[in-house]
């Protein structure tokens, strides 16, 4: 019981500060280029850091919506770069391009 006050007061303290980013995925060409990137990325949804994303091939970006005092958005690129895309700036893990879809070079 100790323990539990402060706990609950930390947690009534936290201020989530809500941002929507867009990050540009060149190699995201196809439906599921796509559909391996919302996968990648849903996997922090279930941490209460993303709050919505979203991958559009057509104009190859994937938006986020997410809690930037829980995560930023190098970490979201680091999740696509594993994913075998480059993400705006970070490129691609070499392993997993291998494996991702044809359509991605």
């Amino acid at each position: 019981m100790a323990l539990l006050l402060p706990c609950l007061l930390l947690s009534a303290c936290h201020r989530a500060d809500i941002r929507t980013v867009a990050i540009r995925v060149p190699q995201m060409d196809s439906e599921e280029a796509a559909r391996r990137v919302t996968d990648a990325l849903d996997a922090y949804t279930s941490f209460g850091v993303i709050h919505e994303a979203t991958a559009d091939f057509s104009q190859r970006v994937a938006r986020i919506t997410y809690d930037s005092t829980l995560a930023s958005l190098k970490n979201f690129e680091y999740v696509i770069a594993r994913a075998g895309f480059d993400a705006n700036d970070t490129r691609a893990d070499d392993v997993a391009r291998k494996n991702a879809p044809e359509s991605a070079p």
